[in-house]
């Protein structure tokens, strides 16, 4: 009989020892739970999704969206990239595009984020003047047409004559009817300078920024006989 009250004590022991392994596991399973869970952001072709996932990779983590890599498709970070919480995945669809510059026209398929690396990737060299459409930082979409503007500015001078006056007069010592040349006159010379803007070769701005007189004209002088 007074081996009751320790069984009773043993066995109340037990129970609360079971009742902690419970809570511990519990309380571990949520941990790791929570550990393993990542809160992400998916973004392809420019619209972005927030969700949660299980998975290691960004490649797995794709693949559970539902997101298929095509051919030329650019993931960032790559594939094997190892997920973190708050991790930003960019998915850049290929899409066909036509570029043209210095004349050319080509067409090709690119992945590239912006309009500025699409034409980076063609090796095309664009100076500070030069001009670029759609604007550089644009995402690029399928069908569209960039184009690079070759900007030139040039100083161009011009020569005008400038005509002469003619000046006649009554001479008393020419016979009536007779007119006689004195000075034949001469045309005078300006010069114009212009400040032109070339748009891939063809004028696209004109504008005067100074002028001066090389030669000035001389009067055609004749004699009129009375």
């Amino acid at each position: 009989m007074p081996s009751a009250p320790l069984l009773s004590v043993r066995s109340g022991w037990l129970s609360a020892l079971i009742v902690t392994v419970g809570l511990t596991s519990a309380l571990a399973g949520g941990l790791i739970h929570s550990y393993l869970r990542k809160d992400i952001t998916i973004a392809v072709g420019g619209k972005a999704v927030t969700r949660a996932t299980y998975q290691r990779t960004v490649g797995q983590a794709l693949a559970e969206a539902g997101v298929q890599l095509m051919a030329g498709d650019e993931v960032w970070p790559a594939p094997s990239t190892w997920l973190r919480e708050g991790h930003r995945i960019a998915v850049h669809r290929a899409v066909l595009l036509t570029l043209k510059v210095d004349g050319k026209t080509v067409m090709l398929t690119s992945s590239a984020p912006t309009v500025r690396e699409v034409v980076r990737r063609r090796h095309v060299v664009v100076h500070q003047q030069d001009r670029v459409f759609p604007p550089p930082g644009a995402t690029p979409q399928a069908g569209m047409t960039i184009r690079v503007i070759r900007i030139q500015h040039r100083v161009i001078v011009e020569q005008i004559e400038i005509p002469y006056q003619v000046q006649s007069s009554r001479d008393l010592m020419t016979p009536r009817g007779i007119v006689r040349v004195k000075a034949p006159g001469q045309t005078g010379l300006k010069e114009r300078a212009f400040k032109i803007t070339l748009a891939d070769a063809m004028v696209a701005s004109r504008n005067l920024v100074g002028e001066r007189v090389v030669r000035n004209p001389l009067d055609r002088v004749i004699m009129i006989g009375t």
